[in-house]
């Protein structure tokens, strides 16, 4: 809808409303094929599974994922989850950093 919407507008061209279409109708197979890769899940799994708190990062457009990453992961998880600014992060998130927070 948004896409249309945009199109409509002229905000989005015609060229680049047909390729965004298109990514969003792959998004089901690239999910998919991600789903596949059972032993890559496990590792990541593995590495974070006993992490009690965790810190999500962006930086403009980004900073929403990293919120929605956040809330995501208390909702799932039950464990505590932040989501924050990159340009911020020296002004008090890096404090709370510390051996027992997976970084990567």
């Amino acid at each position: 809808m948004a896409l249309a919407i945009g199109q409509k507008k002229g905000t989005i061209t015609g060229s680049s409303f047909h390729r965004l279409l298109n990514e969003l109708e792959s998004i089901p197979a690239k999910v998919e094929k991600l789903l596949k890769s059972e032993a890559q899940i496990k590792y990541i799994a593995d590495i974070y599974k006993d992490a009690t708190n965790a810190l999500y990062l962006g930086r403009g457009f980004t900073f929403p994922v990293a919120l929605e990453g956040a809330l995501k992961l208390k909702e799932i998880g039950y464990i505590h989850a932040e989501g924050y600014p990159a340009a911020e992060m020296k002004h008090g998130p890096i404090a709370l950093i510390d051996e027992e927070m997976p970084c990567s």
